[in-house]
């Protein structure tokens, strides 16, 4: 990591009351049979997906025309299995830091960390290339 954006990270982190325990690039990546113009009535929603350790491991993109779908999250199991978690709530920073926390009065899975749950950095579209 460049010593600039480690020092960047550093300082966000001690300016926000949550802390991280994984800051990393997170691609956004466009859902199957989604690459097609908007129709009148539809937007893009992100589907957030957060693996078994609490951390963002994938945002996909799809388009809806229901006005109350603001996106869904998921949590995966150890296995592998994925399924919507309405416990999960989205945070984000205007820095554009993504995190997971449960919803307050929510029971946390067993394997919940106690913490906040992700941290994840720098958006990027899936068909975007990286710049070096």
């Amino acid at each position: 990591m460049r010593k600039d954006w480690d020092r960047r990270l550093r300082k966000l982190e001690v300016a926000d009351e949550e802390q991280f325990d994984c800051i990393g690039i997170l691609y956004i990546k466009k859902a199957s049979g989604m690459d097609r113009a908007l129709a009148e009535n539809e937007r893009w929603v992100q589907d957030w997906h957060v693996d078994p350790k609490g951390h963002i491991c994938q945002i996909r993109r799809r388009i809806t025309a229901d006005l109350s779908d603001c996106g869904r999250n998921y949590r995966r199991d150890e296995m592998g299995n994925e399924a919507e978690d309405p416990r999960l709530e989205r945070r984000t920073s205007k820095t554009g830091i993504l995190w997971v926390v449960m919803k307050p009065g929510a029971e946390p899975p067993l394997n919940a960390p106690p913490h906040s749950m992700a941290g994840e950095i720098h958006q990027r579209e899936a068909n975007q290339v990286p710049s070096k």
